[in-house]
């Protein structure tokens, strides 16, 4: 019986890189295959969020979340973004969990002013709480994301600003250690770099 929850654990876990990068390559495609005539801008940021993060049956966890984005620029007050987040539990103690967040967003932009939301795909290994026990759990979780960005037009022609981010997982498994949604919320500054 152990063994072959061990080797089911191991197919998720050798199964769940093929995914991630099967969605990485989708938001590439989806960023990348606007035709040439429609001239779209292209925007890439960088920021790093402070938090929570809440799964299971434990207290929430303060979380650090470094995020790099790709965003195209579609008409006047449109985008469509791709995120990759990295959630980094054990800064402030505990055990150490990682969680790798893609998600795939559609939003609303101005020149100060971003906010969006979507839907994501996590490769995690977190340790976890069931209401009997405690275990690292690995595996793939769907998700949704929202997020929304204010830069200062004053401070480095509005390259400087803050992000908000508040995402939701969900965690099934029959044999897991825990079952529900977690929810991860963070803010912190943000650098954008226009692509002209």
């Amino acid at each position: 019986m152990g063994v072959l929850q061990r080797q089911r654990a191991g197919d998720r876990k050798s199964g769940g890189i093929p995914f991630i990068v099967v969605l990485s390559a989708l938001c590439a495609a989806v960023l990348f295959a606007a035709p040439a005539s429609a001239d779209p801008g292209l925007q890439l940021s960088a920021s790093v969020g402070f938090g929570h993060f809440a799964a299971g049956a434990g207290s929430p966890r303060f979380a650090v979340v470094p995020t790099a984005s790709i965003l195209l620029i579609g008409g006047e007050h449109w985008l469509f973004r791709c995120d990759d987040a990295v959630t980094l539990l054990g800064a402030a103690g505990g055990q150490f969990g990682v969680a790798n967040t893609t998600t795939l967003s559609f939003g609303a932009r101005w020149s100060a002013f971003n906010a969006g939301a979507g839907v994501s795909l996590s490769e995690y290994s977190l340790p976890l709480c069931g209401e009997r026990w405690c275990a690292r759990v690995r595996g793939l979780a769907p998700g949704v994301d929202a997020r929304v960005d204010a830069f200062l037009p004053g401070l480095l022609e509005g390259a400087v600003g803050l992000s908000a981010t508040c995402g939701m997982l969900w965690f099934v498994g029959g044999d897991s250690v825990w079952s529900g949604l977690s929810a991860r919320c963070a803010l912190g500054p943000i650098v954008r770099f226009p692509s002209r």
